[in-house]
């Protein structure tokens, strides 16, 4: 999303308190347009559509306590529309959930409410978002999840694979990835669905999960 483009969000946060905090730290932030608000998850996914918002930042507790019919639409939402979950850091089961839907990121709610922005802009880049304390949470699951170390070796990636796979474990969008590595946006769009074929992964966020679970992402 080009830096001049005004970045169209919706709000579904449960207590007023939140709702106060974030609308607080977004007033001063002129690239950030807040186009609806919902107190109720399902309300909040249908006013997104509506809205045509880019972002829909969205707390674990209006999901409906995670139940399946509420994840159904979320699954559904537009693809233009990006999930930005708020949520307690150790609760595992929104983390789980938040995978399993695709989420673009998750926003602990122990950060500061400035801490949106940047989460906001990151999502509406198409860049994952995890705060410090839930890749640390993240990471354990994809250790849990890895059949034994090692896998990352076994699945066959090329030399190009491997590194755009390392783009994304370290928060990278598609852009940033085709910049670093001198090649065509259409060209990491292509490998990527080599290495979800070969990883046997569909889902880009738990995608990125199993590549730091595989010690993707980190400086040498």
């Amino acid at each position: 999303m080009p830096s001049s483009v005004r970045i169209r969000l919706v709000l579904a946060l449960e207590t007023d308190l939140a709702l106060s905090g974030v609308q607080s730290s977004l007033a001063q932030t002129r690239s950030i347009d807040i186009v609806g608000e919902a107190r109720d998850g399902a309300l909040a996914m249908a006013v997104a559509r509506q809205r045509s918002a880019d972002v829909l930042l969205l707390s674990c507790a209006l999901a409906g306590m995670l139940a399946s019919d509420q994840m159904a639409p979320v699954g559904e939402m537009d693809q233009t529309t990006r999930l930005l979950i708020l949520g307690a850091p150790d609760d595992e089961a929104c983390l789980r959930a938040m995978l399993a839907l695709g989420a673009a990121g998750y926003m602990a709610t122990t950060e500061s409410a400035r801490a949106v922005v940047a989460a906001v802009r990151a999502v509406a880049r198409g860049q994952p978002y995890f705060s410090l304390a839930i890749q640390k949470r993240l990471a354990k699951l994809a250790a849990q999840a890895v059949a034994e170390p090692g896998e990352l070796d076994k699945v066959g990636l090329t030399d190009s694979e491997r590194a755009i796979l390392d783009g994304l474990a370290r928060g990278w969008d598609d852009a940033r990835v085709a910049e670093t590595l001198s090649i065509a946006e259409r060209t990491v769009r292509y490998h990527l669905r080599k290495i979800k074929d070969k990883v046997g992964i569909e889902n880009r966020t738990e995608l990125v999960v199993w590549a730091i679970g595989q010690g993707l992402g980190k400086d040498a």
